[in-house]
């Protein structure tokens, strides 16, 4: 059954599946597998922002995200210096508090962006690479941003992946091909 389910889609697509459906097929499958993983991560990353420069592991935990950081801004910081940090987030239920709000924010901008990537764009079938389908992206002129994220969202072009087994976004690439503007200043130039 499956293998035909796979042909009959495949199918499907060669001969004119709507881009669009693909997307909120994936969109849905995302949304559901975010809902059910309770799973943890722990991840090293290099922060990189204008001034600063991080590097450190990072470790979801019950009370937030536990870093220890090994280097900031090129300074190489001892065993003792790291383990004091992670001692004093520890410690702090406020810090752990405020950052469990502000990672619980980024999830519901994210789930809300990802809720708009078939409404926002119009999507065209580009070719397929392995087990994926590649499709492309670009503004829909119809389309009314709810929120200045949104806007910016919708000012891109580019590509994205979606597996066509688990119907599941491999990958997500785009830029801003216009000028974003809010209250007459520029936020995102192409």
């Amino acid at each position: 059954m499956l293998v035909i389910a796979l042909a009959l889609g495949a199918d499907c697509l060669a001969h004119g599946q709507d881009a669009k459906q693909l997307v909120q097929q994936a969109v849905t499958t995302e949304l559901a597998a975010n809902d059910a993983d309770h799973s943890r991560w722990l991840y090293f990353e290099v922060d990189r922002k204008p001034k600063a420069t991080v590097k450190q592991w990072v470790a979801e935990t019950e009370k937030g995200y536990l870093c220890r950081v090994e280097e900031e801004n090129s300074r190489v910081l001892s065993a003792a210096e790291q383990q004091q940090q992670m001692d004093r987030f520890g410690r702090d239920t406020e810090a752990q508090a405020k950052q469990r709000k502000a990672a619980h924010e980024d999830e519901r901008r994210a789930t809300e962006l990802l809720k708009l990537l078939p409404q926002a764009f119009e999507w065209s079938a580009t070719g397929t690479r392995g087990s994926d389908t590649i499709l492309h992206f670009r503004p829909l002129a119809s389309f009314h941003a709810p929120n200045r994220e949104a806007r910016v969202f919708a000012a891109m072009e580019g590509d994205m992946a979606v597996d066509d087994k688990q119907h599941r976004i491999v990958s997500l690439q785009g830029r801003l091909i216009h000028d974003v503007k809010f209250w007459g200043r520029i936020t995102g130039q192409s």
